[in-house]
């Protein structure tokens, strides 16, 4: 994240980012529960014959250890993430009843995971009896409608022909019997009836398939929600009137707490279908409304506290109604089962989640490390939640500027990922995607780049083309083109994101905000100041809706706004923008931060554009020490400042020193970004700029052409730079003398400037007057 200056020659101005780096709070491992059994049958009278447990069986789980059902047929594991697959069930002499039961994506529940499985010889005989009772019934109604017919001969009803006819055609209909009878007998031989509710089995097929009106209207056949709502409620109240007269009522209240009990939990099932229904179809509102009504039956459930919680932060952005959630569960979670528990770990995480989105890095810390902690005693080092507290206390680094600690942190991370879950999974997306942003922060783009590509694969893969996650790493994709001036895919790339998140979040979300800055930001670069201010402008009113107006990403839009007024010539209004950054981000951050080094950078330039000579150095100073004990010297940032320093000298007509600091920066840049880039032409043109004022014009025609060169390739024709340049080089060919070649070029650089910075700005009308001066000349 940088800005540059100089006043000689007009600079592109690369705006802090919104760099989105996600912090892993949400996805915790949890702890699914199940049993195996057989399958629970009818007997020949209809009642259930119940199933038996079984022990011994071998379940495995794609990314963990194989696991063995006890005593019971009881078995528990951890899931990392909301969703799990299983891999293979076995055990001897048996097979599972569904044949789909290992294609299938599991969500994470509550409820038992129950695994049916039967010996072969058991379920062919069922599959038998279930095939001779269907051909039975098929025979029956075969005979009764060749004796309707036959009695409709007989009776003369029908001739001769329409009689063999319908013969045939009974006959016909007949040849599909057969798949008819093996696909009933094969689901009759499969189905487990053992405590089988029929109405959520078929709620669950109809989602599953995507049948969402349908799964709708069944739902609402059990009757109005608000009203069972509302039921509920009043259930609440009998009990709470029950239990003053406990000794009295004693069986009573225990049958209205059973009721309850059950009626809860089947209103807690529908609820979460209700939700599933409004997600997929992108109700995000009345999705959240779901899981607060379901949070709202039973708040001492800490599951769903969190789960409300995470849904209304990651999709409503309302981190204040998200934190009441996480609040709640912590304070069950430690009343329950004191301060060493695994969901008060997660509910420290996920408080420290909000603290980060506000900017308060230091609390975000706190309850990251608590997290830590609790879970660092709990289990040995490779699991999922130590691993995603790892990244979470990384991505707090990284928002603090240090980079190296972010970056040991989300490696951490990363191993015990690879080592769990091998490299197709979603946690090692994330990790991958805050290392690249580590090394982005390091001024490492190649390899943030490699990280970023190797994350979005996986999540493509796993999430498909439209989720929130892929829309995060296209826009961090397309910052890593941004800043290697490839402005053609970083606004490919940033345009992919928006599109996913104006479809998926709200349309004030705080994600929403972060590409239209990103996408300001290659306007600005390209020279669309008036594009650029509209895309800065609303990223700043949702950020001030939303956040607030002390939070560091308002101070970034400031900062951008800022720059906007800053190139139109307007430093009163520029400045006042840039100094409101840089209270918010010595509030937030710190006087030792990036971004604050930035906002130094940018007050001091405009202090050198006024003559503040002395004060311009000061805060270049001040940005330059910050830069290198965070930075070290070889950085792109580094060489802006060197670059800026050099300019002020040169205001001051101390052309050595001005070289000095010109030419480090030009050895750093062409070190660091190679010979094509952008910065490149800025150094070569500035040094250009340097020989000229020493009259050494051979040397400034030589280097301004090399600028040129690289500006038309990344800009093309119509940018302020290239604009910049052909008025260079117009002034050589007019000190020269030579005044065709230096009207040519007047006549190119105020063509430009025309369009993008307006006739009245100050660097048009000084281009006017340069043409002026020439065609007088060449009058005479």
């Amino acid at each position: 994240m940088k800005k540059i200056y100089i006043p000689i020659e007009q600079v592109t101005h690369v705006c802090i980012f919104i760099f989105l780096l996600m912090s892993a709070v949400c996805l915790h491992a949890q702890t699914q529960q199940g049993y195996v059994k057989t399958r629970g049958r009818l007997g020949n009278n209809g009642a259930l014959i119940a199933g038996q447990r079984l022990s011994g069986a071998t379940i495995s789980i794609k990314g963990r250890n194989a696991i063995q059902s006890g005593n019971n047929g009881t078995f528990s594991f951890a899931v990392p993430a909301r969703t799990f697959y299983l891999t293979n069930v076995q055990k001897n002499d048996y097979q599972l009843c569904d044949r789909d039961f290992l294609s299938k994506q599991y969500q994470v529940s509550g409820n038992p995971l129950i695994v049916v499985m039967e010996t072969p010889d058991n379920t062919l005989a069922d599959k038998l009896a279930a095939e001779q009772k269907i051909r039975r019934t098929l025979r029956r109604q075969l005979q009764e409608k060749e004796d309707e017919i036959e009695t409709l001969k007989e009776q003369q009803k029908i001739t001769e022909e329409q009689y063999h006819k319908q013969l045939q055609n009974l006959y016909s209909a007949q040849e599909n019997n057969e798949k008819l009878i093996s696909d009933m007998a094969e689901r009759y031989s499969t189905l487990d009836f053992d405590q089988m509710d029929d109405f959520q089995r078929q709620v669950a097929a109809f989602i599953q398939n995507g049948e969402l009106i349908r799964a709708d209207s069944l739902l609402n056949t059990k009757g109005n929600m608000e009203e069972r709502s509302a039921e509920l409620d009043r259930m609440d109240a009998v009990i709470k009137a029950d239990a003053d007269e406990l000794a009295k009522r004693q069986r009573a209240h225990d049958k209205s707490v059973a009721m309850k009990a059950k009626a809860l939990e089947d209103f807690a099932a529908d609820c979460y279908s209700h939700y599933e229904i409004c997600k997929l179809q992108h109700k995000n509102d009345s999705a959240a409304y779901w899981l607060e009504l379901r949070a709202s039956k039973d708040t001492l459930n800490i599951e769903w506290n969190l789960d409300a919680g995470l849904f209304i932060s990651n999709y409503l952005a309302d981190y204040q109604l998200a934190m009441t959630y996480y609040q709640q569960a912590l304070t069950v979670g430690v009343k329950q089962y004191g301060e060493r528990y695994q969901y008060v770990a997660r509910s420290y995480n996920n408080i420290g989640s909000v603290y980060e989105i506000q900017g308060d890095y230091s609390n975000a810390l706190k309850y990251y490390q608590k997290a830590l902690i609790i879970l660092s005693d709990l289990f040995n080092e490779d699991n999922p939640d130590i691993a995603l507290s790892y990244n979470n206390i990384g991505c707090v680094y990284h928002a603090q500027g240090d980079y190296s600690q972010s970056l040991k942190n989300c490696q951490k991370a990363l191993d015990i990922q690879l080592k769990i879950f091998g490299e197709n999974h979603l946690d090692v997306a994330r990790s991958y995607y805050n290392i690249g942003s580590a090394y982005c922060g390091q001024g490492n783009f190649s390899k943030m780049l490699e990280c970023l590509k190797k994350a979005l694969k996986i999540r493509l893969d796993i999430l498909g083309e439209k989720h929130p996650d892929v829309a995060k790493t296209y826009s961090n994709i397309g910052f890593a083109y941004d800043v290697q001036s490839d402005y053609y895919n970083a606004l490919e790339y940033y345009n992919k994101a928006l599109r996913i998140q104006m479809e998926n979040l709200r349309k004030n979300h705080p994600d929403v905000a972060g590409s239209y800055n990103n996408i300001g930001t290659v306007y600005s670069t390209q020279g669309n100041y008036s594009l650029a201010l509209e895309y800065y402008q609303k990223a700043l009113k949702i950020y001030e809706e939303i956040l607030g107006n002390s939070h560091p990403n308002v101070a970034v839009l400031y900062n951008n706004v800022g720059y906007i007024y800053d190139v139109k010539g307007d430093c009163s209004n520029a400045l006042e923008y840039y100094h409101k950054a840089l209270r918010i981000f010595l509030e937030i951050l710190g006087d030792s931060h990036p971004n604050v080094a930035t906002m130094y950078n940018n007050i001091g330039y405009l202090n050198c554009m006024q003559g503040n000579y002395s004060e311009a150095l000061d805060y270049y100073n001040k940005a330059l020490k910050i830069r290198l004990e965070l930075l070290g010297e070889k950085h792109p940032d580094i060489a802006a400042m060197y670059h800026n320093i050099g300019a002020l000298f040169f205001s001051q007509k101390d052309y050595p020193n001005a070289l000095k600091y010109f030419q480090k920066a030009l050895n750093l840049r062409l070190d660091i970004l190679g010979e094509k880039h952008a910065d490149v032409a800025l150094s070569y043109g500035n040094i250009g700029s340097v020989y000229y004022a020493q009259g050494e014009y051979s040397k400034a025609f030589e280097l301004c052409q090399k600028a040129l060169k690289i500006r038309l390739n990344v800009f093309g024709e119509s940018h302020p730079d290239v604009a910049k340049c052909y008025s260079n080089l117009g002034d050589i060919y007019s000190s020269q003398k030579d005044y065709s070649s230096a009207l040519e070029y007047y006549q190119k650089a105020l063509d430009i400037y025309v369009n993008t910075l307006g006739e009245q700005h100050a660097t048009t009308l000084k281009i006017k007057q340069n043409i002026a001066d020439v065609k007088s000349k060449l009058e005479k």
